[in-house]
């Protein structure tokens, strides 16, 4: 059987990376993962009372776990993923799967049934945060896969905020220019492999499930949905199948978002839920906490790849790139060939992430996925006065308040001709 998140859970168990609960009230259930959204260990409830589903948080926290899903060091991540993009493996359809032991359709059609939290105090209800969405545009048939955050409005019925550059967006624009409704297919409880590929940026028609091949090493095997036209991966742990319909929105909000600050009720789409599936034992409910380390580890992967790729491109010797914990700040760690490099360093990284504030460039021999490290540096090896501001560039595109304009970049490197003075006291 092909390897699915319940069989790495298990593996995590026999590690010190998880922390296993075997019950807790589901009215903690918040703020316990509120505690450990800047923590880098999974947790996992095997019974979250009253709910018949186990309850998993921070799978994907830790950059070791992503350098174990990969099958590479830490510092490798990058390069070995770009590796993988050249290598997709398409995936396989098979006759039945896991995720429909249990099918729900009609009147049975409950989305109540999920231990689904409301994160935070203000947010308007209870949210799915870690559902991959499987979409195809309605012309060329190419899918798609994207997370999206979701309210639960109803027994059948959910929101879902699609960004305007994404290209479930872009699908959902032409159905509905089409005057037809969009199938989508909302899979929650993934294999890593799946999550990884959900947030990888690939071309406009690209599959996202050829590249969850390329990173097991195998094709993913894939079952046909009960009530919708679409394939969601056989080994997952819950799917809810249902359409978006066309030129039809509903309020949605407030919601904590992952800057800590809540997203005002706006507009959104809608899921009409036509059936609910899942496996029959103790089916494994994955959530996602907004701004967490898991959060920010997963949406700027994609961004540190696109900057590991372009300053690669450019010669220089990244030894890492990092825009975690928060996506708008980004370290890049180098071997400086010249002193003025660091420029071309950041203005690169500026170029390729628009949304990033500060970049700052570091030795080899700092580690950029240790803030305490990155300090040290920034306080012994930077100077103020020298620091690169772009006034002009733009910033993150929902910016209200004009807090997200232009951009700064500190070279925290040591001269070439100094580095013997700045070698490290170390034992």
């Amino acid at each position: 059987m092909q390897e699915n998140l319940r069989n790495f859970v298990n593996k995590l168990h026999s590690t010190d990376r998880i922390d296993g609960l075997n019950y807790i009230d589901f009215k903690d259930l918040a703020a316990l993962q509120f505690d450990y959204a800047k923590k880098n260990k999974t947790l996992y409830i095997n019974n979250p009372h009253p709910y018949e589903f186990a309850f998993l948080t921070n799978l994907m926290a830790s950059r070791d776990i992503l350098a174990q899903i990969l099958g590479c060091q830490v510092n490798d991540v990058h390069k070995k993923f770009l590796s993988l993009l050249k290598d997709p493996i398409k995936p396989t359809l098979v006759a039945t799967g896991r995720c429909q032991d249990q099918v729900c359709t009609g009147r049975k059609i409950d989305l109540g049934l999920l231990p689904a939290l409301k994160f935070s105090r203000e947010d308007v209800g209870p949210y799915l945060t870690a559902g991959i969405v499987i979409a195809k545009d309605p012309e060329t048939k190419k899918r798609n896969i994207s997370i999206h955050r979701m309210e639960i409005k109803g027994n059948n019925k959910l929101g879902i905020r699609l960004e305007p550059t994404s290209h479930l967006f872009q699908i959902q624009n032409k159905a509905e220019t089409m005057n037809q409704g969009l199938e989508v297919a909302v899979v929650i409880g993934n294999h890593p492999a799946e999550l990884l590929a959900s947030v990888s940026s690939l071309d406009y028609g690209a599959d996202e499930l050829d590249i969850a091949g390329a990173i097991r090493g195998e094709s993913l095997e894939l079952v046909k949905c009960k009530t919708v036209d679409l394939e969601v991966p056989a080994g997952a742990e819950i799917v809810i199948e249902g359409f978006i319909p066309h030129h039809t929105k509903e309020v949605e909000g407030p919601f904590g978002d992952f800057m800590g600050y809540y997203v005002e009720p706006i507009p959104n789409h809608l899921v009409n839920v036509t059936a609910i599936t899942f496996t029959k034992d103790n089916p494994i409910f994955q959530s996602i906490s907004a701004g967490s380390l898991e959060d920010c580890l997963l949406l700027g992967f994609a961004k540190e790849v696109a900057i590991y790729q372009a300053l690669v491109a450019k010669g220089i010797r990244v030894f890492c790139v990092n825009v975690s914990p928060m996506v708008f700040n980004c370290a890049i760690a180098v071997t400086k060939q010249k002193d003025n490099e660091p420029e071309e360093v950041i203005k690169t990284a500026f170029e390729n992430d628009k949304w990033l504030k500060y970049c700052v460039v570091v030795d080899e021999d700092v580690n950029c996925y240790d803030l305490t490290d990155l300090w040290w540096a920034i306080a012994t090896r930077s100077t103020p006065k020298n620091n690169i501001i772009y006034k002009e560039m733009p910033g993150f595109p929902r910016d209200p308040y004009q807090i997200h304009q232009g951009k700064m970049g500190i070279d925290a490197t040591v001269p070439l001709d100094l580095k013997h003075f700045f070698r490290r006291a170390n034992p």
